[in-house]
C-alpha cells in the first residue's frame, strides 16, 4: 500500500471522488493509488488539508456536545445532518458527501450516544 492509498481511505474519498478533488483522470490516480507512478508531492498534500479538516471540524463538533452534555445531561439522541449528494456537500464547504460523513463518523466513534443521522 502506497502513502497516497492510506491517506485516501482516511480521507473517505472513493478512487472517482478523489480523481475529481485532483482534477485529474481516474487512470492517473490508480497508478498513484497503487504505486506505478509517483504521486505529485501536491496530490497529497490536498489529502492530508482535507483530513486535517475533517479531524477538525469533528473535534468542534465534539466540544459542542461534550459542552452540551455537561450543560444538560447526556441526551437521549443527537442529531448529525449529513450530505444528501456531492452539490450539498460542497454548498456546504467539502468536497463530496462522503468526505463530509467522515466527519461525522469520527463524532459517532467518539461519543456514545444514539445519533440519528438525517
Amino acid at each position: 500500500m502506497t502513502p497516497y492509498a492510506l491517506l485516501l481511505k482516511l480521507s473517505g474519498l472513493s478512487q472517482r471522488e478523489a480523481a475529481e478533488f485532483h482534477q485529474v483522470r481516474v487512470d492517473s490516480l490508480k497508478r498513484w493509488v497503487n504505486g506505478r507512478d509517483p504521486t505529485p508531492p501536491g496530490a497529497v498534500e490536498e489529502l492530508r488539508d482535507l483530513i486535517g479538516k475533517q479531524e477538525r471540524s469533528a473535534s468542534e463538533a465534539l466540544a459542542t456536545y461534550r459542552e452540551m452534555i455537561a450543560e444538560r445531561g447526556r441526551p437521549e439522541a443527537v442529531s448529525l445532518t449529513s450530505a444528501h449528494s456531492d452539490e450539498d456537500a460542497q454548498a456546504r464547504g467539502w468536497p463530496t458527501a462522503s468526505a463530509m460523513d467522515m466527519v461525522n463518523a469520527r463524532v459517532v466513534a467518539a461519543l456514545r450516544l444514539e445519533f440519528d443521522l438525517t
